[in-house]
């Protein structure tokens, strides 16, 4: 009855705002990044540790699941470029100078530009892109378009330095590296068995990776991390978020939907910034005008298109060819729209709606007259 409805509807608000909290949960990881990179003299050191250090500490946070979760034992990488996954992790300390210099809303854009564009060449060169693809290419030009919308604004109120053009085309670069980061954590949470031991195995890989550099910053140019006890909380953010995020996306989806996920995900990200650039929370004021507002717009609009404009069985065969593919999460909230959850989800919800469409036909066919018998 009309009780039935008020707690479905209450159930689906607390989901949408579960689902924003994540959105701005990346954000809040930024913002406090930035501001633990502040602690130094050199930040552009500082962001380097403070990278790693994300990576490290969202790793230890996911042990205990990555061990506890069935099949308890381990599985061996099958393929030796799934490990790439902790590579791409390693350029993302670049953000955090961009962000303290452009704003954070700018920095997350051009991430999102170098997802899209990187989701967009996977499908093309699966030949996923068969119906509707018109539109899914107008998606992306809309993002683009939002992007260059963004960056005039920021342009008008303050001229980009040529160090800071060159910042945010690295920082498209991240974005690339996280599609390309959540399509190997695809295959290696298939061989290892979750997603969390995947996770894990690519942050000891990007530590392992990052770890020589961390000594030569230390020891070679005598920079050392800049602590302060009064910063737990931040670093606590920073280690926390990796968890919450990939949990969230573990059990948001199945409730909500992944197109509503994604977009709610998307919506809370970019609200959140917004409101961190005009209060200034990264160090560079951006105040919210009339052109930012409506970058914001035409990012979501092109994103809801590139995100549905396939129909159902184009979409669950683009998820089986992502699968096929050899060559897409700290920095999780970058695996936005490519993460394994979405794409196993995707199928498993095709799937459904398809075995769904196949008893209608089956019970139509019985309801059927059925012919005569001769004789």
């Amino acid at each position: 009855g009309a009780a039935a409805v008020g707690e479905g509807l209450a159930r689906r608000a607390a989901l949408l705002a579960w689902a924003l909290a994540v959105g701005g949960s990346v954000t809040a990881q930024f913002c406090c990044s930035v501001v633990l990179a502040s602690r130094s003299d050199s930040k552009d050191h500082q962001a380097f540790y403070i990278s790693n250090i994300s990576v490290l500490l969202g790793g230890v946070i996911l042990v205990p699941h990555a061990l506890a979760a069935r099949p308890r034992r381990w599985g061996r990488p099958t393929r030796w470029w799934s490990l790439l996954a902790g590579v791409c992790a390693a350029p993302v300390f670049v953000t955090i100078i961009a962000g303290a210099m452009m704003g954070s809303q700018l920095v997350l854009l051009f991430q999102l530009a170098g997802l899209l564009a990187t989701a967009l060449f996977f499908d093309c060169r699966s030949g996923a892109i068969r119906c509707g693809h018109s539109f899914r290419l107008s998606g992306f030009a809309m993002v683009i378009g939002g992007v260059v919308l963004d960056e005039y604004g920021a342009a008008a109120s303050a001229s980009l330095s040529a160090a800071a053009i060159a910042l945010l085309g690295v920082t498209f670069l991240t974005g690339v590296g996280y599609a390309v980061q959540a399509k190997c954590n695809e295959f290696l949470s298939a061989d290892l068995g979750t997603t969390s031991r995947a996770i894990v195995v690519g942050a000891v890989v990007t530590l392992i990776l990052t770890l020589p550099a961390d000594a030569y910053i230390w020891f070679e140019l005598g920079v050392p991390l800049a602590l302060e006890w009064s910063d737990w909380p931040l670093w606590l953010m920073c280690g926390l978020q990796s968890g919450f995020y990939i949990g969230s996306l573990a059990a948001l989806p199945a409730r909500l939907g992944y197109m509503t996920t994604y977009l709610t995900l998307l919506l809370g990200k970019l609200a959140s910034s917004s409101f961190a650039d005009a209060w200034g929370l990264t160090g560079r004021t951006v105040p919210f005008d009339v052109m930012r507002a409506l970058s914001l717009v035409v990012v979501l609009a092109g994103t809801a298109l590139f995100s549905g404009a396939c129909g159902t069985g184009d979409f669950a065969a683009r998820a089986s060819d992502r699968l096929s593919l050899p060559a897409a999460g700290c920095g999780s909230g970058g695996a936005d729209g490519m993460d394994n959850h979405r794409i196993r989800g995707d199928v498993a919800a095709r799937s459904e709606a398809s075995t769904f469409a196949e008893d209608d036909v089956a019970r139509a066919r019985a309801e059927l007259p059925r012919p005569a018998t001769p004789g």
